[in-house]
Formats: structure tokens, sequence, C-alpha cells
């Protein structure tokens, strides 16, 4: 009997452990610099492709994306005040935009900033009230946003 207690014992101070580890491995890999940029990639990828870019195209689209993104970062990790940031953030997307339209032709500028506002929209949409009445209409919202 002392021995089944004892083995129990031990089997839960185990399971516990090594279940310890992997979640501190987990979080370790979690703010993995390479998985994030591969993120960012895929991302690029997709809205290149929505905007049906050419190959060299796609190439400056996705560098451009990862400059902007490491940009933003780095402007809203310094010390400024929340209105400085936002200002150099806003900055910082003029000249992304501008970036852009030098190398992608006034449709597939059109293209990406529809994509965005659409993104945009939605993001307000779930962000309204929630509650069982409002539901309905916000999922009808959401979806006309999506068709469009």
């Amino acid at each position: 009997m002392k021995q089944s207690i004892k083995f129990l014992a031990f089997s839960f101070f185990a399971f516990f452990l090594s279940f310890n580890m992997n979640a501190q491995e987990m979080r370790a890999n979690k703010g993995n610099k390479a998985d994030k940029t591969a993120k960012i990639e895929k991302r690029a990828n997709k809205l290149a492709d929505k905007v049906e870019m050419n190959d060299d195209q796609r190439v400056r689209f996705v560098e451009a994306q990862l400059a902007h993104k490491q940009a933003v970062k780095d402007i809203r990790n310094t010390d400024l005040e929340k209105e400085e940031k936002k200002a150099r953030v806003q900055e910082l997307r003029a000249e992304h935009k501008a970036h852009l339209s030098s190398f992608l032709s006034v449709d597939q500028m059109d293209k990406l900033e529809q994509i965005a506002k659409r993104k945009k929209d939605k993001r307000k949409m779930k962000k309204g009230k929630k509650g069982k009445k409002n539901k309905e209409k916000r999922k009808a919202k959401v979806d006309a946003i999506e068709s469009n």
C-alpha cells in the first residue's frame, strides 16, 4: 500500500515537472523573431496574391512590409509620450505608402487601401457592443463588409 502511494505521488510529480518544462519551452519560443518574421512574410505574400503583384513587386513589397513593421516596433518601444509616438507612426505610414506607390500601380494601391479599410471596419464592428440583441446586427454588418 505504501509503495503504491509513493509510486502515485512520484508519478504526479514527474507529470507536473514535465508539463512545467514544456510550458517554459513554449514561452521561450513564443518571442522568436524568426517566427514573427515568417508570419509577417506570410501575410505580405497573401496580400501580394490578392493585389496580383509580379515577382519583382512581391519581393520589394515583402521587404518594405518587414522594414515598416520593424520601424513601427522601434518607435513603440521608445520612451516618448503617447502623442509623440502616434505622430511618428503616422509619419512612418505616410512614408511607407509613398514607398509602396513608387513600385505598385494605382490599381494595386487602391486594392491595398480597400483591403485595409475592410479590415479596419471589420475590427470596429467586432469591438462594438456585445450581447444577444446586437449579435445579429453585428454579424450582418461584418458580412456586408466582407462581401465588399
